[in-house]
């Protein structure tokens, strides 16, 4: 028996998901997560809450918001010394700034959906994980190993939808445009990104800054935001999907 797993990433493209389930033009997955990565700007649950929960509901599917500290095995630091930051903050340890690598969307996010997923399915043969990646995305489209396939709904079954199409069809059954999904401290938010979370989500911001400042007593050279506007945003990892 092989599970249909859905990873809803809570953004655009997940919700692009969630319409075509509404709808009636993509089967259900036996089991819907979202991860709540317990430091998830509150736009996003806002809107999970008001339109993309119970529109699925109203067609049978259950989202199972999965706490990432109940699954995940580390938190802001992980490596063998327990002294890698997992995050991608900024850093001028080396006198230019530079940017750590992306682990925590692995480790917050795909690896609490596939642990949730075998104790929810112990007997299963094998998972298809469904991956919010749309066709303006189609080089982050992945495959799997083992009992661990990827699928991708936008594009599989000759779809090929793209962002805009995602938009569009929220739209036509009258959903507001969702947000983009992310952490409130993700160092791969824009200049707008930030500067909305600071006008528009003052406590999400304030949590931010205080979080970098946590980040800061252990190692002075990091940073959330990079003044010089160099900072883009999450392409690596499932943060936006």
């Amino acid at each position: 028996m092989r599970i249909q797993a859905w990873s809803d990433g809570g953004g655009t493209q997940s919700t692009g998901i969630a319409a075509l389930i509404y709808t009636g033009q993509l089967k259900p997955p036996d089991v819907a997560i979202i991860v709540d990565t317990e430091r998830e700007a509150s736009q996003t649950w806002e809107y999970h809450e008001k339109i993309t929960k119970p529109k699925l509901l109203e067609v049978g599917v259950v989202v199972h918001r999965v706490s990432k500290s109940k699954y995940a095995t580390v938190d802001l630091y992980g490596g063998k010394e327990k002294d890698t930051l997992l995050i991608p903050a900024f850093t001028n340890q080396s006198g230019k700034i530079g940017k750590l690598p992306t682990f925590c969307s692995n480790e917050w996010k795909e690896r609490v959906v596939r642990r949730f997923c075998n104790e929810l399915y112990p007997n299963a043969e094998g998972f298809d994980l469904w991956l919010g990646i749309s066709r303006d995305e189609a080089d982050r489209m992945r495959t799997g190993t083992g009992k661990w396939q990827y699928k991708h709904p936008l594009v599989d079954d000759k779809r090929w939808m793209n962002r805009q199409d995602c938009l569009k069809l929220v739209r036509s059954l009258g959903w507001p445009d969702p947000p983009r999904s992310r952490c409130y401290m993700c160092p791969n938010q824009g200049p707008r990104e930030w500067q909305d979370l600071e006008t528009n989500w003052p406590e999400d911001f304030a949590k931010a800054m205080a979080f970098e400042a946590e980040i800061q007593k252990r190692d002075p050279n990091v940073f959330l935001r990079d003044e010089s506007g160099s900072q883009g945003d999450c392409m690596s990892g499932l943060c936006f999907v």
